[in-house]
């Protein structure tokens, strides 16, 4: 699904939990939970993390090398 968080208060993932987990998990669906209007974490479903990080592994890769080309 891959779309923008939908924000979301602290109040209704207290309220939603177990259908926002689903969504996130088996929709693809991405949350961003907000107290009095501040995000404070987002809720991502597995496979959307592990995208994440394989991204972020490359981009390291890749900074590292061109770190070793400039010596």
């Amino acid at each position: 699904m891959n779309s923008e968080p939908e924000a979301i208060s602290v109040t209704t993932l207290r309220e939603r939990t177990r259908e926002i987990m689903e969504n996130a998990c088996f929709k693809g669906k991405r949350y961003r939970v907000e107290r009095v209007g501040q995000p404070m974490v987002f809720i991502i479903g597995v496979e959307d993390f592990e995208r994440l990080l394989a991204a972020e592994r490359v981009g390291r890769e890749a900074l590292f090398r061109s770190l070793e080309e400039v010596r």
